[in-house]
């Protein structure tokens, strides 16, 4: 990763506990949804791409 890169990613973390800080429940459930259906889908195609 380059520093530019990571400098992104402090950014992209810090925006997400301000949010978190403001929105506390709702964007939590929100990025706990996000994340499982992301799972779910790569588990998917992982299983389709098999057969």
């Amino acid at each position: 990763m380059t520093s530019k890169q990571i400098a992104l990613l402090f950014v992209f973390l810090g925006a997400n506990l301000l949010a978190i800080g403001i929105f506390d429940k709702y964007i939590v459930d929100l990025w706990g949804c996000a994340i499982c259906c992301a799972l779910a889908m790569t588990e998917l195609l992982g299983h389709a791409r098999k057969r």
